[in-house]
């Protein structure tokens, strides 16, 4: 537990360094051709890839939420639990769709107009298009690999960090 309390933190690191990264690119105000091809790039990205993305996550981690739901609800029934697992698919889409408003200030700050119209071409091709639905299924797919291998390695990483703060004099409380 203590190794998923450290990871916590450094995500919480991560995000700071990254908002205050991303602060410093805000006050770069992208130029109209490159806001204009971050906008033609986000409209690359459909509805339908959007909602598939929401299908493939709700796909992953609903099975975890209906099994808590279960334990907290025991005698709750299947049309109760198909009725939440809709809803929670409808909020995320929804979600989704929304945050793709904020996703062209986003791409023309990592990206310039070149290369977003550079990926927005091959989104265009076959290659491109199947990567759009499909990169969120592996992705989708990936997420709990990763959660097993770091929850395999938990001992060991604490152990690690453990033995670096002894070595240095410290004692992990």
């Amino acid at each position: 537990m203590r190794f998923l309390g450290a990871l916590a933190v450094a995500v919480m690191l991560a995000c700071t360094a990254a908002a205050t990264a991303g602060a410093q690119a805000l006050a770069q105000q992208p130029t109209p051709e490159t806001l204009q091809a971050a906008k033609d790039l986000a409209a690359v990205v459909s509805k339908a890839t959007i909602a598939d993305m929401a299908s493939s996550m709700t796909a992953s981690t609903w099975p975890q939420i209906e099994a808590a739901t279960r334990r907290q609800i025991p005698k709750i029934d299947d049309a109760t639990l198909g009725e939440m697992r809709a809803e929670y698919e409808k909020v995320l889409t929804t979600t989704a769709i929304e945050s793709m408003n904020d996703a062209p200030p986003l791409y023309a700050r990592y990206f310039t107009a070149g290369e977003m119209n550079e990926i927005a071409a091959f989104y265009r091709t076959p290659a491109g298009a199947k990567a759009l639905t499909v990169m969120p299924k592996v992705l989708a797919d990936f997420v709990p690999t990763l959660l097993v291998r770091l929850k395999s390695i938990e001992g060991q990483f604490t152990a690690s960090l453990d033995n670096i703060l002894k070595k240095h004099g410290y004692q992990a409380k």
